[in-house]
């Protein structure tokens, strides 16, 4: 062992209040995802009794010990935005015994590091499942220099971080800047018209549409949305990658789930595959103008890939669905309308499977819209193009950022005093 490494046992002691106690009642049920966030649980509590369920208190700690052999990562958190929540009570929950020694935050640090994760692999038990015990945790190692570095290390890691948080905050809002934007068009009828006047309020002729029963601009109709669209799925056949075929970094980015978010793509935990591998897929390589649709698992997170999306060779995985225009100069416009409100309700209404949400592309061609004329989508698209333009330098100065907090992470394994 390293001079200035210790196991994390030496500083840590489990925590196993359960939510019986007669003083008061947590109600917040949280889970951990891969990503090492406190979530809101998926999970269906009907009829459960959540008494027995574990208590988690602010800056203590929590993971889930199953699944580490399957995922290759441990789902661990600190709790920092709430007071209290509960978990499962398979969920280890754990504290810092002496914060004098080593600090919550370091700690946590620590665990965001991809080769703490692939330490907690090595050492899973031989279970299908892939446990990892509480005294597997304990016999990690960390290197625990002094309080002032510990301090030093966390406020760096925060700039970073703030950094990241802000311009996801800033896409927010260009995101909801577009939608706006399309709602003003499409759904309101506010659109320009040749005088650059908007058209509804100022006399542009309208129309019953029957479908819709409701007004729409003289020329629109409804139709199927795969009449301005390609659903392309990917590739399931044998040759389809295997867990050893993916690399940190390689020719072609192959789409995992954590890739596609509901604010666009997320680069932060990216998996690849070689040219040769690559060569072999016949179906789901996107290209410039493609927008990627979520449609199994978690239903309906979109993202488009635009001119300066950093990686020039992408493939989807079996659970996602390429949407690819028929139309030119519209994808900017498709993406808004794929987001728009009454998509998302198309969506929630054509989801199937009950052990698994999924929308397959059989449903998707079932997809109706109201359909503007061809000038108008284009001169939409030209507007919105810049605000997808705007958000993507933003995500691009964050995949930067990223980059720069994994290397903050990895310097920690050489930290000194």
């Amino acid at each position: 062992m390293r001079s200035n490494y210790k196991k994390i046992g030496k500083f840590v002691q489990q925590v196993k209040n359960k939510n019986n106690d007669n003083s008061r009642t947590v109600e917040h049920l949280r889970g951990i995802n891969i990503t090492k966030e406190f979530m809101p649980s998926v999970a269906n509590v009907t009829g459960t009794d959540l008494s027995v369920y574990k208590i988690v208190e602010k800056n203590q700690f929590a993971y889930n010990p199953m699944h580490v052999g399957r995922d290759e990562i441990l789902p661990i958190s600190m709790l920092v935005h709430e007071d209290s929540v509960i978990v499962s009570p398979a969920y280890v929950v754990f504290e810092i015994v002496d914060t004098n020694e080593l600090l919550p935050e370091y700690l946590m640090m620590w665990c965001r590091r991809s080769e703490f994760d692939r330490n907690a692999w090595f050492t899973t038990d031989s279970s299908v499942r892939g446990g990892f015990n509480w005294e597997d945790f304990c016999d990690l190692e960390i290197p625990v220099p002094s309080i002032e570095k510990q301090k030093e290390l966390i406020k760096e890691y925060h700039t970073i971080t703030d950094r990241i948080k802000l311009n996801e905050q800033l896409n927010q809002k260009l995101e909801d800047a577009a939608q706006s934007i399309y709602k003003e068009w499409f759904v309101n009828f506010e659109f320009p018209d040749e005088n650059g006047k908007p058209y509804k309020s100022n006399g542009g002729e309208m129309v019953y549409c029957e479908e819709l029963e409701m007004e729409v601009p003289k020329g629109w109709y409804v139709n199927y949305v795969n009449t301005l669209v390609t659903f392309i799925d990917g590739d399931r056949g044998n040759n389809y990658p295997k867990q050893e075929d993916f690399f940190h970094n390689e020719y072609c980015l192959f789409l995992n789930a954590g890739n596609v978010t509901k604010i666009g793509f997320n680069f932060e935990n990216n998996s690849f595959i070689t040219i040769d591998l690559d060569k072999q897929l016949r179906k789901g390589k996107l290209t410039r103008g493609d927008i990627v649709i979520t449609s199994r698992g978690t239903v309906g997170n979109i993202a488009f890939y635009n001119s300066i999306i950093p990686f020039e060779n992408i493939r989807i995985n079996s659970g996602m669905v390429i949407v690819r225009t028929k139309l030119l100069n519209s994808s900017s416009y498709m993406y808004e309308l794929l987001k728009s409100e009454f998509m998302k309700q198309q969506i929630l209404n054509f989801i199937s499977g009950s052990a698994q949400p999924q929308l397959p592309i059989k449903d998707l061609n079932l997809f109706l819209s109201l359909i503007p004329d061809t000038k108008t989508i284009e001169r939409c698209n030209k507007i919105l193009n810049q605000i997808h333009h705007n958000k993507e330098l933003k995500s691009q100065e964050n995949l930067k950022l990223i980059n720069l907090k994994n290397v903050l992470l990895s310097k920690i394994a050489t930290i000194e005093g």
